[in-house]
């Protein structure tokens, strides 16, 4: 049986900030390689998400989104860490929400 496990970016690997964009802002939580280490040993297979609304909005590229990712699986490797894809969501949100809300049927 094939198990996974999802997890978002940032405020569960890393500590929130506000449009990450520079490798030297990356704050790895302590313990969150040596859980994710034990999750890889145990068979899960770990998928990061994350949403990065700033490259759509201009704040920064995807290519400083991929150096940041690059940094991250270098300190994660430590304890053993593999993710098996990244998956980025760049686009910034949709500032006028135009199709019916279910509760308007």
């Amino acid at each position: 049986m094939n198990r996974a496990v999802f997890l978002d970016r940032d405020g569960t690997i890393i500590a929130e900030k506000n449009y990450l964009s520079r490798v030297e802002e990356v704050e790895i939580f302590p313990g969150a390689g040596a859980a994710l280490g034990l999750l890889c040993q145990a068979g899960f297979r770990l998928f990061l998400v994350t949403n990065q609304s700033g490259v759509g909005r201009g704040y920064f590229t995807l290519a400083q989104v991929h150096e940041i990712h690059q940094y991250l699986l270098r300190e994660l490797d430590r304890d053993r860490v593999r993710f098996e894809k990244i998956y980025i969501a760049p686009e910034a949100p949709c500032l006028l929400y135009t199709s019916p809300s279910p509760r308007d049927s």
